[in-house]
C-alpha cells in the first residue's frame, strides 16, 4: 500500500517557499489551555504531525519553552525549510521526516500529546476511503500516546470550507474538491471515539486574516488587485501557491474569481459583498479543534 501526503493536491515542494507568508498559527492559545490541562509534572513530551515549515509548534514552544517536542514531516521542501528553521534557532527540538501512516521510528507509548493542524485533508493511502486513512491515522497515533495522552486537531467542517471563508463563493468547484477531501467532523469524532475518550469539538478559530470592510473604495479596489507586491492579499499569486483551495481552482476559475471581484467594485457592492461574507464567518469560524484522551 502507497503511503503519501497527497501528491494531486498542491505542489508542497513548491507551496513550502511562501508558507510563511501566507499562514499564520490557528488557535495557540486554546493548545496551550489544552496542554496546561494535563497537569504533568516534568517537561511535556509532544509530536506535531505534518509540521510544515513549523508555524504551529515553533509558537507553541515560544507560549510553553519547557515542551520536549518532535516534529513530522513527510515532504521534502516543508522538511528542509523546518529544518533549517529548528536548526537556527531550537537546539533541544528534534526534526524528522516521515509519513503519520506509519511511524515506526516512533515507540509504543512515547508522547503525552500529538498535535496535528490541517492536515488530515492532505492525506491519501492507496486502495483506502476517506474513513479508513482517518481510522490508520488514528490508530497509529493512539499506538505511540501514552495511556490518558491528548490528541490535538485542527481540521475544518464543510460549513466552515463552505462559508467561513470568504473567497469559497468565488471558486466553487475548488471548494467543492477541497470538501470531498475532508473527512466530516462527525465522522472524525465517532473514529477517535473508538479508541480515545472525552472526544470533544470546539469551533470558529479563523485560519485567515478576513479582509477589513471600512476601507475607502479607492483604497479597496487597490487592495484586491492581483499583485505580486502585496502578498498577504488572497488574490495575489504568492497567497494562492501558498492555499489548498486556490491551487485546486483552475486557471479558468481563478479568472472568474477577479472578474466577480471586478464587477462587485464596479457596481460599489464590495463592501456588502464583504459584509456579508463576515457575518458567515462569525457565525461558522473557519476551523474546529477536536481532542480526546487514548484509552489503553
Amino acid at each position: 500500500m502507497k503511503e503519501d501526503a497527497s501528491p494531486d493536491f498542491e505542489n508542497y515542494t513548491k507551496t513550502s517557499t511562501v508558507y510563511d507568508v501566507t499562514r499564520h498559527p490557528v488557535g495557540i492559545d486554546y493548545m496551550v489551555e489544552q496542554l496546561l490541562a494535563l497537569e504533568k509534572e516534568g517537561r511535556l513530551t509532544g509530536l506535531d504531525v505534518g509540521s510544515g515549515t513549523g508555524n504551529h509548534p515553533l509558537e507553541l514552544k515560544a507560549k510553553l519553552p519547557n515542551l520536549d517536542l518532535t516534529l513530522l514531516e513527510f515532504n521534502d521542501g516543508m522538511f528542509a525549510q523546518l529544518s533549517s528553521k529548528v536548526a537556527k534557532n531550537h537546539a533541544d527540538i528534534k526534526v524528522q521526516q516521515g509519513s503519520v501512516l506509519n511511524m515506526v521510528q516512533f515507540k509504543d507509548n512515547s508522547f503525552d500529546f500529538v498535535m496535528m493542524t490541517q492536515v488530515l485533508h492532505h492525506i491519501t493511502a492507496e486502495g483506502l476511503d476517506q474513513d479508513s486513512v482517518v481510522t490508520k491515522v488514528m490508530t497509529e497515533i493512539h499506538r505511540v500516546l501514552k495511556p490518558n495522552g491528548l490528541i490535538l486537531l485542527n481540521t475544518s467542517s464543510k460549513d466552515q470550507i463552505e462559508r467561513g471563508i470568504w473567497f469559497s463563493v468565488l471558486l466553487p468547484l475548488a471548494t467543492a474538491e477541497v470538501v470531498k477531501r475532508t473527512c466530516p467532523i462527525a465522522n472524525l469524532m465517532a473514529i477517535l471515539a473508538i479508541k480515545f475518550s472525552r472526544v470533544n469539538r470546539v469551533a470558529n478559530f479563523e485560519l485567515l486574516q478576513t479582509l477589513p470592510v471600512d476601507l475607502k473604495a479607492s483604497k479597496l479596489t487597490s487592495h484586491l488587485k492581483l499583485t505580486k507586491e502585496n502578498p498577504t492579499e488572497p488574490l495575489s499569486t504568492i497567497y494562492q501557491e501558498g492555499d489548498s483551495t486556490w491551487v485546486l481552482a483552475t486557471d479558468t476559475e481563478k479568472s472568474d474569481a477577479q472578474t466577480k471581484l471586478a464587477t462587485l467594485i464596479k457596481n460599489d457592492t464590495i463592501f456588502q459583498f464583504f459584509n456579508d461574507r463576515q457575518k458567515e464567518t462569525d457565525t461558522f469560524g473557519q476551523t474546529t479543534f477536536v481532542t480526546g484522551y487514548a484509552n489503553k
